[in-house]
């Protein structure tokens, strides 16, 4: 009997029916990118307006952080990139409603020509796209506990302890 190597042959077919693939991956990123660039100028605009620093930094999660982006079947743009918004405690509202708002705030400051505004969601805000794919952004809180103990809270439907990289490590 003749055992035939496919391991190629899938690998291929892997690459190319089922990975989002270099290109798609590189067109995310560049809205991603242009809108960290954009949520950095809303946040500097609102800032200025309130008299109130908005010091944040940002990491990428979920699928685009571990490269387990996958085409979608429909061929309908349905991906997403996941973006923690990691802001210093003070900077944002006590309530976690209205901090996922404030960055939808500044993110309608500076975004234009969309089919939908920043929509402030349950877990995140996000930014649509025409051609279907979006960029989720978490908003989190970082600050010392009692102890000096790092913490990192979620702005849900109440701010729930989660890091945002728990899921990549």
């Amino acid at each position: 009997m003749t055992m035939f190597d496919l391991s190629a042959d899938l690998q291929i077919f892997y690459d190319k029916h089922v990975r989002l693939g270099t290109d798609r991956r590189k067109k995310l990123a560049g809205h991603r990118d242009l809108n960290i660039v954009r949520l950095k100028n809303g946040l500097d605009n609102l800032a200025e307006e309130s008299k109130r620093p908005h010091p944040y930094d940002w990491q990428n999660q979920g699928g685009y952080a571990m490269h387990t982006l996958n085409q979608d079947p429909r061929d309908d743009n349905d991906y997403d990139i996941d973006v923690a918004l990691l802001f210093e405690r003070s900077a944002l509202p006590e309530d976690p409603r209205a901090a996922r708002q404030r960055v939808a705030d500044a993110l309608c400051k500076r975004c234009t020509n969309f089919t939908q505004e920043p929509t402030a969601r349950t877990n995140a805000v996000t930014v649509w796209y025409a051609e279907g794919y979006h960029i989720d952004f978490a908003v989190y809180r970082t600050y010392a506990d009692d102890f000096g103990r790092q913490r990192i809270e979620h702005a849900s439907t109440e701010w729930k302890e989660r890091d945002p990289q728990e899921i990549n490590k």
